[in-house]
């Protein structure tokens, strides 16, 4: 059992899987969205580009909210970073 204020290896590591990898391959894929594309709705899709954009970045904080609750749980101490 991990020592209290340090973070069980799989948070730490889906925190750092989060935090490194998803988000900036997010971000590398919305960089790459021609403003155009934003109000038409991808293939298959029945809702613009700009929803989904905005649904995957809100899902994204939502689970950042439940790995941060679950750190305080385990009795982890918040520790602030700069984002990437």
């Amino acid at each position: 059992m991990p020592k209290a204020g340090a973070p069980s290896p799989r948070v730490a590591l889906l925190s750092h899987a989060l935090e490194q990898g998803y988000r900036r391959d997010l971000l590398d894929v919305v960089a790459g969205v021609v403003d155009a594309d934003l109000d038409r709705p991808p293939a298959g899709s029945k809702f613009i580009l700009a929803d989904l954009i905005q649904g995957v970045a809100f899902h994204d904080i939502d689970h950042a909210g439940q790995i941060q609750l679950l750190k305080r749980l385990q009795g982890i101490s918040h520790k602030t970073t700069e984002p990437t």
